[in-house]
């Protein structure tokens, strides 16, 4: 259980660690995931999950209603789930939400630490991981469903810094994360993605998340009708050459919707680790 055969010792990272993408990028100073959403997929891989990011203007799951909870600064509540949550092969039928933006599922304390050090540590999904007070200001809002829990920062202050941070989480039943960063700009510095919880592999290098492949293509749908109306109203290779080719049709949505995206955020995101 738990993923150990993916990484044989532990997490520790000695020799048969089979990770290429630890699916976490951590930020110095500024953050490019404001107006994002990341969906990771589980896969019978090493690396546990399949990534790929979309545009967003708002949440994909609306907070309200839901339950506010009542947090404090470097706290955590803990959701009794009636329908178990996978994570990297392990059902979890509690979760715990901690108030420095993420959910983990283990029990343990909260930290002020926003390094990969700590979100590697325990199994966790973080949204932001920063030192973040809910005491201050802001709400963190759990919704459940039959099928999904839905955690929402929604403008929680940042302690070191005069801003706030909204972004959610969605734990599907089916194993499917999904994170949507509305606003994060505030956060100076933190970590965002995905950890087994078998602590920092020695191996271990940063994701570039915001340049993984698109979940949904730019123009995918409207690619494949003007690609056969070319095709049949006008010649056939011209429509199909101009589909294909300079990428007004199919070429378009799957040459740079999935060849850009797989060439540049599989090899920055896959390739950087």
């Amino acid at each position: 259980g738990e993923g150990e055969g993916s990484t044989g010792g532990e997490g520790e990272g000695e020799g048969q660690d089979l990770t290429t993408d630890w699916l976490t990028e951590a930020f110095a100073s500024t953050n490019d995931l404001s107006g994002h959403t990341m969906t990771f997929t589980p896969a019978d891989s090493p690396n546990g999950y399949t990534a790929c990011i979309d545009p967003a203007s708002a949440y994909p799951e609306s907070p309200t209603p839901g339950t506010a909870l009542p947090l404090g600064d470097d706290d955590m509540f803990a959701i009794q789930v009636p329908h178990p949550v996978p994570f990297f092969g392990t059902n979890y039928d509690q979760f715990f939400v901690s108030s420095n933006g993420n959910v983990m599922f283990a029990s343990g304390t909260v930290l002020e630490d926003a390094s990969v050090n700590e979100h590697f540590r325990l199994p966790r999904v973080s949204g932001f991981l920063q030192d973040l007070n809910p005491a201050a200001g802001g709400q963190v809002i759990v919704n459940t469903h039959s099928d999904r829990y839905v955690i929402t920062y929604e403008n929680v202050p940042v302690k070191a810094v005069a801003g706030v941070m909204s972004f959610q989480i969605v734990l599907w039943t089916n194993g499917i994360i999904e994170i949507t960063w509305l606003d994060v700009s505030a956060g100076y510095a933190g970590v965002a993605g995905l950890s087994r919880g078998h602590g920092l592999a020695s191996n271990f290098v940063l994701s570039d998340l915001s340049h993984y492949v698109a979940c949904h293509p730019v123009g995918e749908g409207e690619g494949e009708g003007a690609a056969e109306g070319e095709g049949e109203g006008a010649t056939e290779g011209e429509g199909e050459g101009s589909a294909e080719g300079e990428g007004e049709g199919e070429g378009s949505a799957e040459g740079e919707g999935e060849g850009a995206a797989e060439g540049e955020g599989e090899g920055e995101g896959e390739g950087a680790t």
